[in-house]
C-alpha cells in the first residue's frame, strides 16, 4: 500500500487498501491512521507537513506468521529525508488482546533493553502493549535488513552455530548479570512477572510434553536399559528439580531470528523476536540452536564431541561477558536439561531432528541422564 500526502491529517480517507488489509489484517489502516501521528507527536519523525509520501508494505505474507510484520517507509522529497521502520503487531485485533501476555513481555523486555551491556538488538523507537482505544499494542523497531543485516536461512555450518551460541552466550550473560546485580525497577518487575508466569506454566507443560514423549514410537524403539534411564531421569525434569541456573531466556533461539552482517568490524549479529521469553533453564535456548543445526550424523562419537566444542565455547563466553557468572552451576543445568530440550523441540518442531536415536545415546554419553 503506497500512500501519497500533501496535507494533514495525515491520509485522506479515499485511500484504497487491499481486500487482505481491508478483511483480515487491521494492522495496515492503523500504521497509516494512527502509528504515524503517533510517532510525529513523540518526535520519532519530523514535522508532519513536509513529508509526502508513506509506503507500508507486509514485510512477511499475512498467513506465514504468527504476527502482523509491516515495513514502513516514510519519505520527504523536498528535504531528502527517509526513515523506515518495521511495525509488529498481534493479530488478535486491539480489543481481543487483553491477556496477550507473550507481546506484553516482548514490549516489556524492549524496553529494558538499554541495561544490556552490549548492543544486541535492533532499536525499538516505540512500544506499547495496552489494549486502549488511543494505545494499540505494537512495537516499532528498526529495520535490520535497510542496514545490510540478514537472518540466517540454511542450516548451520559449524562456524555458522559456533557465531550463533556466542550471540546466545553474551544475552544470557547480560540476563544473569541482571538478575544478580540490578537496581532499576522495571528489570526487577519483568523478572517477576516471567518468575510468576512461568513456574506454574512449565510443570504443567513438562508434564504433557514428557507423557507424551514416554509414549512416542521413539521410546519405544530405544533398547530397555537406556529406556529405564531416561523414565527415571525425567521424573526430576518435570518438577524442575535439574534447574539450578534458571534466567530469563529467548524462549525460541533459531537461526531465523539471529541476523548477521559481515563488514569492516568482521560479524556483527543482532537478535530479533522476544515474545517467547521467559524464566527458565538455559538449555532450552542453547539445546534448540544446537539440536536444530547438527548434522544428520549417526555416529554418537561424533555428536559427542560436536557438542563439548560447542558447550565450551557458549561457557567461555559466557564467562567472559559475565565473569561472575558460576559457569559450572550453568553447564550442569544444560548437560541435565538437554533432554527437556530435545522433547520441547520434539514437541514444538516435529521435522527439526532427523536423527533421533544417536542424539539420545549421545545425550546419555554426555550425562543428561544422569
Amino acid at each position: 500500500m503506497d500512500i501519497r500526502n500533501n496535507s494533514y491529517p495525515l491520509l485522506r480517507r479515499t485511500v484504497s487498501v487491499s481486500n487482505q488489509c481491508r478483511y483480515i489484517c487491521y494492522g495496515c489502516p492503523f500504521v497509516k491512521d494512527l502509528l504515524i501521528k503517533e510517532l510525529f507527536t513523540r518526535g520519532l519523525l519530523w514535522t508532519p507537513h513536509l513529508y509526502d509520501h508513506i509506503s507500508v508494505q507486509h514485510f512477511m505474507p499475512y498467513e506465514t506468521t504468527r504476527n502482523i510484520l509491516l515495513r514502513v517507509s516514510v519519505r520527504c522529497s523536498q528535504m531528502q529525508n527517509h526513515f523506515q521502520f518495521i511495525a509488529k503487531l498481534p493479530k488478535a485485533r486491539p480489543e481481543e488482546s487483553k491477556h496477550n501476555h507473550s507481546f506484553r513481555n516482548e514490549v516489556l523486555f524492549y524496553s529494558i533493553r538499554k541495561n544490556f551491556r552490549n548492543r544486541i538488538f535492533p532499536n525499538c523507537y516505540f512500544g506499547n502493549h495496552s489494549p486502549l482505544k488511543s494505545a494499540h499494542p505494537v512495537v516499532v523497531l528498526e529495520d535490520l535488513t535497510k542496514c545490510g543485516f540478514a537472518p540466517f536461512e540454511r542450516k548451520l555450518n559449524k562456524s555458522r552455530l559456533i557465531i550463533c551460541v556466542k550471540l546466545l552466550a553474551t544475552f544470557h550473560a547480560n540476563t544473569y548479570r541482571l538478575q544478580k546485580e540490578n537496581n532499576n525497577i522495571y528489570v526487577f518487575s519483568l523478572f517477576e512477572i516471567l518468575k510468576r508466569e512461568s513456574k506454574k506454566e512449565r510443570i504443567e507443560q513438562r508434564k504433557e510434553r514428557v507423557r507424551v514423549f514416554l509414549s512416542s514410537t521413539i521410546m519405544s524403539e530405544l533398547d530397555n536399559v537406556l529406556r529405564t534411564k531416561i523414565k527415571r531421569k525425567l521424573k526430576k525434569v518435570e518438577l524442575l528439580k535439574t534447574d539450578i541456573a534458571s534466567t530469563i531466556i529467548h524462549g525460541c533461539f533459531t537461526r531465523s531470528n539471529i541476523f548477521v552482517k559481515y563488514d569492516d568490524q568482521g560479524c556483527r549479529t543482532k537478535l530479533i523476536d522476544f515474545q517467547a521469553i521467559k524464566y527458565d533453564s538455559p538449555s532450552i535456548d542453547f539445546g534448540r540452536i544446537f539440536l536444530t543445526n547438527l548434522p544428520n550424523e549417526h555416529n554418537v562419537s561424533k555428536l559427542e564431541n560436536m557438542f563439548k566444542i560447542i558447550l565450551h565455547t557458549y561457557l567461555e563466553k559466557l564467562k567472559k561477558d559475565y565473569p561472575r557468572v558460576i559457569f559450572t552451576l550453568v553447564r550442569q543445568d544444560i548437560v541435565h536439561n538437554m533432554i527437556l530440550s530435545y522433547i520441547n523441540l520434539n514437541d514444538e518442531e516435529k521435522e527439526a531432528i532427523e536423527n533421533h536415536k544417536p542424539i539420545l545415546h549421545m545425550l546419555n554419553k554426555i550425562g543428561s541422564f544422569d
